[in-house]
Parts: structure tokens; sequence; C-alpha cells
């Protein structure tokens, strides 16, 4: 199993996320999605950014197993609320997740 999309940058940002704070960064929030196979589609104006999944990583669970695409609305066009947060964490299953890849 490959685990050279696993880094320290994402490690640091998925220990923010799981914290759950009011709201996040944007580019912190598009960084996790794509390192976990996402990739934003090409929207014209508004503020709800699609990500698609392109590609599945080997030891993510993706809950609901049939997940194609997850959206978030960015506020101010800067930042993430708390909702949206969450969600990404159930989907995702980060928390079990950052458990198993945490540097001990």
């Amino acid at each position: 199993m490959s685990k050279k999309w696993i880094t320290s940058n994402l490690l640091k940002r998925v220990k923010k996320i799981l914290t759950c704070p009011p709201d996040l960064r944007y580019q912190d929030v598009k960084i996790i999605l794509q390192a976990f196979g996402f990739e934003e589609t090409t929207q014209q104006g508004g503020s709800h950014r699609v990500f698609i999944l392109v590609e599945k990583r080997e030891g993510v669970i993706y809950e609901p197993e049939d997940l194609s695409q997850l959206t978030v609305l960015v506020k101010k066009g800067r930042r993430v609320k708390r909702v949206y947060l969450k969600k990404i964490i159930e989907c995702l299953h980060l928390e079990e997740w950052y458990e198993k890849h945490k540097k001990k």
C-alpha cells in the first residue's frame, strides 16, 4: 500500500479540521479533499463548490460507499462553515483515518 500521498502537512490539516472550528480556510479544505481523491469541478460564480470523487484512496472509508461528490458552501469566498466540516469528517471517517496514520 503506497502512502506517498499522506504527508505531515495533510496530517496537520486533518488534525485541524477534527477540532471542528467555527470555520476553516477554503484552501485547507480543498487540499484535504484533493488528497482524498476529489477534484473541484469548474463553476461560474456562486458560493457552492462541488468536488467529484475521481480516485478512491486505499485505506480510506468512504461513506456512503457509493459517494461520488461532496458540496461545500464557501462563505465570502474564503471560509467553510462547521456544518460542512462535520459532513467531510463523517463522509471520509477522518477521525478513524487520523488515528491510524498520525505520528506516534
